[in-house]
């Protein structure tokens, strides 16, 4: 099992590196989707084979990640731009810093040492070597898994109605989630334990793109005192008020099922 393991990680590894090198002639929406979702994974995972404190941080690909989410966050915003009315000067400010986020994106790939990024996704899979080959690396996983699962469970049972501390909720639960999908055969989790939590996921994503797009809007109106943009602003703070009042709606439905979730997990001790 821990053979397959490392091969699948070597295999994704692989994945990443072979996007970024295609990624930068084309930029388009989905490229730039799976390059961040497959990174994210792989970040998750990297949180597993640390070492008595030795970190694989991966700087350039992070960096690259970076600048990515900057487009990938314009593109979502100039669709979602798309499907309202009388929004042409406002989608035009939006593809216009998407270029010039592009542009930058293109760059810091280029300026990549593709040699550099993949020793460091090499140095990496020392680790994963290391801790995979171990006897008993499935009681390790999930002895750290469980502490954050543990963490985790704390943070929502004191989660506030605040948007920004909900974004930090939503990415510390990406890793926990991304983990739990990776090891979805090895830890015979059912698909619905995992389907469930995603449609949770997928509404603290809803909020994320509701204040990204609060954000631009207000950056737009400060140079164009547009008064459709004004009405436009007042009803995604509304969204966002209405959306931040579903999350804790559900905060309890949440702790519910990654309480089951932990337990099917920790269940694999016996």
């Amino acid at each position: 099992m821990g053979k397959n393991i490392v091969l699948r990680i070597k295999e994704a590894d692989e994945n990443i590196i072979k996007n970024l090198i295609n990624m930068v002639d084309e930029l388009e929406e989905e490229s730039i989707h799976i390059f961040r979702t497959s990174f994210r994974k792989i970040l998750a995972l990297n949180s597993l084979i640390k070492e008595r404190g030795i970190d694989t941080p991966l700087n350039i690909t992070k960096e690259i990640f970076m600048k990515s989410g900057i487009v990938r966050d314009l593109q979502v915003q100039i669709i979602r731009a798309e499907k309202k009315q009388n929004m042409e000067s406002f989608i035009n400010f939006l593809k216009g810093k998407e270029i010039a986020a592009k542009l930058e994106l293109k760059d810091c790939i280029r300026e990549s040492n593709i040699s550099e990024i993949q020793n460091e996704f090499f140095e990496k899979e020392k680790y994963v070597v290391l801790t995979f080959s171990k006897k008993n690396f499935i009681q390790i996983i999930i002895k750290k898994l469980d502490k954050m699962f543990s963490e985790f469970i704390s943070l929502l049972q004191f989660m506030e109605n605040d948007v920004e501390k909900i974004h930090e909720i939503r990415k510390k639960w990406k890793k926990i989630r991304y983990i739990c999908e990776f090891f979805v055969e090895e830890f015979s989790i059912s698909d619905e334990s995992i389907a469930e939590n995603k449609k949770i996921h997928d509404t603290l994503g809803e909020l994320q793109d509701l204040s990204c797009t609060l954000k631009f809007i207000k950056e737009y109106n400060l140079n164009h005192k547009d008064k459709k943009i004004e009405k436009l602003k007042k009803e995604f703070e509304k969204e966002i008020k209405k959306q931040t009042e579903t999350i804790m709606n559900m905060r309890d439905k949440w702790i519910t099922n990654l309480l089951m979730l932990r337990e099917k997990i920790n269940n694999l001790k016996e």
